[in-house]
């Protein structure tokens, strides 16, 4: 075994453990070593801990939708009290028939969108996309295909996708849809505090050829 494979599994195993100590759940409870291994994330990043952690929920989702339903679902559904509503049925349908994807990869730039997105809305106290088109213009070459998606109030990882997931009240469901699009490729997030909700997230996707 070479110094690079030794370090990517001692990697491994930090990320489950700090995933599981953050957590009175242990949310990962049932997945393979493979599929875990899968689901951390790849690729150039300028992300902490906190902003890899979402992205390697929403790659659960990606490489096994079917078993993120009966597993770790059924455990935040427990843990939160989250009573039953149309958006929690849909989330259970649209993963019970959800295609098995690649996990993103984390990109830079996509992460610098992000993080000065957060840090901007959370100065300001600001909520939405608000100059999508003119923060994503400088990726047109880059991506032939972008997205975000933006979190207001939650502070944890898992919370946080699970705000997306869920996605109670968005009519389209268009952060869900995001999260599960086969079209994106590579994603960023950043977190910040938020001077109205005390911490945002956002989540920058794109489409790499």
């Amino acid at each position: 075994m070479n110094r690079h494979t030794k370090h990517i599994i001692l990697s491994f195993f930090t990320f489950c453990f700090s995933i599981i100590g953050t957590s009175q759940v242990n949310w990962v409870e049932g997945w393979s070593e493979n599929q875990l291994k899968q689901a951390i994330v790849r690729g150039d990043s300028q992300m902490n801990e906190a902003e890899k952690e979402v992205i390697f929920y929403c790659n659960l989702v990606r490489i096994d939708p079917k078993k993120f339903m009966s597993t770790v679902l059924p455990k935040y559904v427990e843990s939160r009290e989250i009573e039953n509503s149309s958006y929690l049925i849909s989330l259970r349908r649209d993963l019970k028939k959800a295609n098995e994807l690649p996990p993103f990869i984390a990109n830079s730039e996509l992460s610098q969108v992000a993080k000065k997105h957060a840090t901007n809305s959370g100065n300001k106290g600001t909520i939405g996309h608000h100059n999508y088109t003119q923060r994503f213009k400088h990726l047109n070459d880059i991506f032939s295909v972008d997205g975000e998606n933006c979190d207001y109030g939650n502070g944890e990882a898992i919370d946080i996708v699970f705000s997306w997931l869920i996605d109670e009240g968005i009519a389209d469901l268009g952060h869900r849809k995001n999260i599960l699009d086969p079209d994106f490729t590579h994603t960023g997030v950043g977190i910040s505090p938020h001077k109205e909700y005390g911490v945002n997230a956002v989540m920058a996707y794109g489409k790499m050829e």
